[in-house]
């Protein structure tokens, strides 16, 4: 398990990087007065994140040790990521970052998924056209409808 985990280290960089970013602000939040009060959005959010990135440990060892059973491959075959790919998604995700306040996190947040999806080789319209309209308008009604949370607005909504 772990000669997988050091083989694999490029794999579990971006989820170690927000569990760590999420673990930092949970502890922040837990040491700021009425922490009772503030963890009660965060508490839950940040458990589940925990049994997410053990169930996406979990996984990703399983689908491993699968791969080698019923397929001798090369380590080439293996090959999970793409330098043009990760440098798209990076790219991505740092004019995500800067342009929410800009833009506006619904419609940013919106072309951000359907960018991603795209350089992830999704061609299928319907998933193009429906999962980042409805994450989108999902995000916005529950935190700025419902829980009264408003979201940056910037020039579109």
């Amino acid at each position: 398990m772990i000669d997988y985990i050091r083989s694999r280290k490029g794999e579990f960089l971006v989820p170690l990087i927000m569990f760590g970013y999420a673990t930092y602000y949970y502890l922040e939040v837990r040491a700021l007065p009425g922490a009772r009060t503030n963890l009660l959005l965060i508490g839950p959010v940040y458990w589940i994140m925990v049994l997410a990135l053990v169930g996406f440990f979990i996984s990703s060892y399983i689908k491993h040790v699968r791969i080698r059973q019923f397929k001798k491959t090369s380590s080439s075959e293996l090959k999970v990521s793409d330098k043009k790919v990760t440098g798209a998604f990076l790219g991505l995700t740092c004019a995500y970052v800067f342009s929410i306040e800009w833009l506006g996190f619904v419609f940013v947040s919106w072309l951000y998924m359907l960018l991603l999806l795209i350089v992830f080789s999704v061609r299928k319209k319907s998933i193009l056209f429906f999962l980042p309209l409805s994450v989108a308008l999902f995000i916005y009604l529950t935190f700025d409808v419902w829980l009264g949370i408003t979201l940056p607005k910037g020039l579109f909504l």
